[in-house]
């Protein structure tokens, strides 16, 4: 049996999660699969778990160990050592639907697809034991998109690509790796693999069980010390792009990239205090600028009109106006659905 698709599942102290995550891997429907687990350095039990995994699914399971040195070295370890014509990778916090898989590789071998994504449900444990749920509807956005270099995706498609098959082929020839920071590699690495996409389809089915809990690395990221991830990813996806003339080429898509990424991703909300919001966006005001210059104008109408009229506020720099906006547009939406669910 030749497998066709590799899932890398970078692991790190997700003891408590690692055997669901497993579990729906060792049982997809797809069998041509092989599972490539690192070890992160993890200090809990993590590493035995996925030894007598391992030991259990031989055929099926390659596993690494490396010392801490994050997501971004996990990854790129396991895509160093794929063996398959497509990828797609896996957090060991969250869970697969068993069909997904098989389902996507029909596709992708029916049409020739360089990438193909599908639809989520993000599943929201709260402190207090309740869980919220949510399931994405961007496929239905993007079915009449001819290009993955279009401004419309980046307020249509999710940055992660847990939710995502790519071909191998694609990240070896044009030699694409995560960029090592902490925080947003994701949102990085999608940006420069969707430059040399050429065919891809996103499919109305839904196929990972996504968590956000307080403990997972999407919560702990968003602090002050966000601003400063976001610089160094920009700082490189930008060097990166221009190495390989695509910066220009492309301008406008990474306007909207870097606006839905430093806007709707990270909003402020997430701060404690007014001060730390200011200073999120005046750092954000000096990065835009230095990045796309002084006027904004030939962007704004890439932008939905409700962050348009948020783009000009910034531009004029009255960033306590922009926070109460960003608050009502994206922080209202998440207590409104709360109080529906009846868990606030």
């Amino acid at each position: 049996m030749i497998n066709k698709l590799s899932i890398i599942v970078p692991v790190y102290n997700t003891e408590k999660y690692l055997g669901k995550c497993l579990d729906s891997l060792v049982n997809q429907s797809l069998q041509e699969i092989e599972i490539i687990i690192v070890n992160d350095g993890s200090t809990d039990k993590s590493g035995d778990i996925c030894k007598n995994y391992q030991r259990e699914f031989p055929d099926k399971i390659i596993y690494f160990e490396q010392p801490n040195k994050g997501v971004a070295a996990a990854r790129n370890l396991a895509i160093e050592n794929v063996s398959t014509p497509y990828l797609t990778f896996l957090d060991s916090d969250d869970e697969v639907c068993p069909e997904i898989y098989l389902k996507c590789l029909e596709n992708i071998e029916k049409k020739n697809l360089d990438l193909i994504g599908f639809e989520y449900e993000e599943i929201i444990e709260l402190s207090n034991g309740n869980v919220s749920r949510f399931i994405s509807h961007y496929s239905d956005k993007l079915s009449n998109l001819n290009s993955l270099n279009s401004a419309d995706v980046n307020h249509l498609v999710s940055f992660a690509v847990w939710n995502k098959i790519y071909k191998t082929s694609i990240f070896r020839d044009n030699n694409i790796t995560f960029f090592d920071i902490k925080a947003g590699e994701d949102t990085y690495t999608n940006q420069l693999f969707f430059c040399y996409v050429n065919s891809f389809e996103f499919i109305n089915l839904i196929g990972i069980k996504y968590y956000r809990r307080d403990d997972s690395l999407s919560k702990i990221c968003h602090t002050p010390n966000i601003i400063a991830l976001k610089k160094l990813g920009i700082k490189l996806l930008i060097e990166e792009l221009n190495k390989r003339d695509l910066f220009i080429i492309h301008k406008k898509y990474f306007f909207v990239m870097l606006f839905a990424d430093c806007f709707i991703s990270t909003y402020p909300s997430h701060f404690n205090h007014k001060t730390e919001k200011v200073n999120y966006y005046k750092e954000l005001f000096i990065l835009f600028k230095h990045t796309f210059g002084f006027n904004f104008d030939d962007y704004k109408v890439l932008l939905p009109l409700k962050f348009r009229f948020m783009l000009k506020l910034f531009e004029l720099q009255w960033f306590g106006l922009v926070i109460f906006i960003t608050d009502v547009i994206l922080k209202s939406k998440a207590i409104n659905y709360f109080k529906k669910k009846q868990l606030i």
